[in-house]
């Protein structure tokens, strides 16, 4: 059985949803290149990747073929527990999926995921944009869960590992860590959001418009506006800040 799916592709978009099967299919809707990209099954893992071409070939792809992109559709069958993803400009779309690991690292491209749902979860974004839409549902075990983008609605968790969130979200933020601090940089002001953060045996710090406020144990605010942030951890420490996360 299939259990794993690496996909790379540039200048190209993808989408994944659920399927009965690994397998990929092709928007012919605009000039489309078939030779440019090989699908293949190495061992237990599906694999999307560009042919290795010769330079003058591979420039012609990458900036002369009129700004067009292929567009792929990935069916993601249940026994799959891990997604790979590199993506250089092209979007990228993931729809109801439930996974052990979650990999995507992208370059000027949106991501775009809905429904989602992984043990492992690493999402990163450069020159582009990640959208969560409805809600985002991932819980980490033995790892970091770091997650760039913007959302409506999110609930990180991990039990031996860090979360680090850095964007925008407009409605809830949920996060949990058993064994692990708890880091959420929202790029938006805080002074109005609704807070609950706790910790057993670390510190809260919330930072916001310049000013820096540290707590013990718990800190409860009742903000007027309509985004709540819950964020608490048992050994490690809270951070919330609308600072940028620091490198």
């Amino acid at each position: 059985a299939i259990t794993a799916m690496e996909i790379s592709l540039r200048n190209a978009s993808a989408d994944f949803a659920p399927g009965t099967a690994a397998s990929v299919e092709f928007d012919f809707s605009g000039d489309f290149d078939p030779d440019r990209f090989e699908a293949g099954i190495e061992g237990n893992t599906f694999c999307l990747r560009e042919k290795k071409l010769i330079p003058s070939v591979f420039w012609k792809h990458l900036f002369c073929n009129n700004h067009q992109k292929e567009v792929f559709s990935f069916q993601v069958p249940s026994t799959v527990q891990k997604l790979t993803l590199r993506s250089l400009n092209g979007a990228t779309g993931l729809d109801t999926l439930s996974l052990t690991t979650l990999e995507i690292s992208a370059t000027n491209g949106k991501i775009t995921g809905d429904s989602l749902s992984a043990s492992s979860c690493r999402i990163q974004a450069a020159n582009g944009k990640i959208v969560l839409q409805d809600s985002l549902d991932d819980s980490a075990t033995n790892g970091k869960l770091e997650i760039t983008g913007d959302c409506s609605r999110a609930s990180l968790n991990s039990v031996n590992g860090k979360v680090l969130f850095e964007g925008t979200c407009s409605e809830y933020l949920t996060s949990k860590s058993v064994n692990g601090s708890v880091k959420l940089h929202l790029s938006h002001d805080l002074a109005d959001a609704s807070i609950h953060a706790s910790t057993t045996t670390g510190k809260i710090r919330l930072v916001s418009n310049g000013r820096t406020e540290s707590y013990t144990k718990t800190f409860t605010r009742s903000g007027i506006s309509a985004f709540t942030i819950q964020a608490s951890t048992v050994n490690g420490n809270v951070l919330l800040s609308d600072l940028p996360a620091e490198n």
